[in-house]
């Protein structure tokens, strides 16, 4: 048997122990321990490697300036009016005064007394803005000259420089840069045709242009209008 003392000893050796086995580790609680620091790492090492590099910023690396140019020339086809309004009509007295140099305002005095600037006007077998017989018409449109009819429209105007830029990874950008004055230059060109009739406007007024300047089959004097 033992003695009071020898009891106590026996409980503090137990008490000793138990304390010893539950601050010891088992074997699961290591293995986990290893697995989830073995985890942790895994992910640390993944989410590194998956965020990329900052991409270089492109930079210019070559400007192309496109600047418009100053003068612009475009050509038109323009149908010669046979039967012209009032404000074509003055167009073409314009046009063949100036080609053949005549006064413009003679020209104009003419048509006005012998059509009042009308294509379809016809006194007996005088028809057309210049009254035209058939013999005259014939005389007048086989030396009329030229069956070529031209007029010029000039225009002012602004258009905008243009810059493009070239990056360095093979980027364009195109921007507006500043306005230059320019000048556009429209020609008109028309053409009589094969066969003119009588009444044709524009034909009877070069016949009367060519007149006026001495040029012709027909002359200035067989007209009744005198201006």
């Amino acid at each position: 048997m033992f003695g009071p003392h020898h009891r106590r000893g026996a409980v503090g050796l137990v008490i000793t122990g138990a304390l010893l086995i539950a601050s010891t580790p088992t074997f699961a609680q290591v293995l986990d321990a290893d697995s989830g620091s073995a985890t942790t790492s895994s992910t640390a090492t993944t989410s590194t490697a998956s965020v990329p590099a900052a991409p270089a910023k492109p930079t210019v690396v070559r400007k192309i300036v496109h600047k418009p140019k100053k003068v612009r020339t475009f050509r038109h086809r323009w149908v010669v009016p046979a039967t012209p309004t009032y404000a074509q009509v003055k167009e073409l007295i314009a046009l063949e005064a100036k080609r053949w140099n005549i006064s413009a305002a003679r020209l104009s005095c003419r048509i006005r007394g012998e059509s009042t600037y009308r294509w379809n006007a016809q006194n007996g077998q005088y028809v057309g803005l210049l009254q035209f017989g058939s013999n005259a018409f014939q005389r007048g449109i086989a030396s009329i000259g030229s069956h070529v009819f031209t007029k010029t429209r000039i225009e002012h105007g602004r258009a905008w420089v243009r810059v493009t830029r070239v990056y360095s990874d093979g980027s364009r950008r195109t921007t507006r840069s500043h306005r230059i004055k320019i000048v556009r230059i429209h020609q008109f060109r028309g053409v009589l045709p094969r066969s003119v009739p009588r009444h044709h406007g524009a034909a009877q007024i070069r016949m009367g242009a060519r007149a006026m300047a001495g040029l012709g089959a027909v002359h200035d004097r067989e007209w009744e209008v005198r201006c």
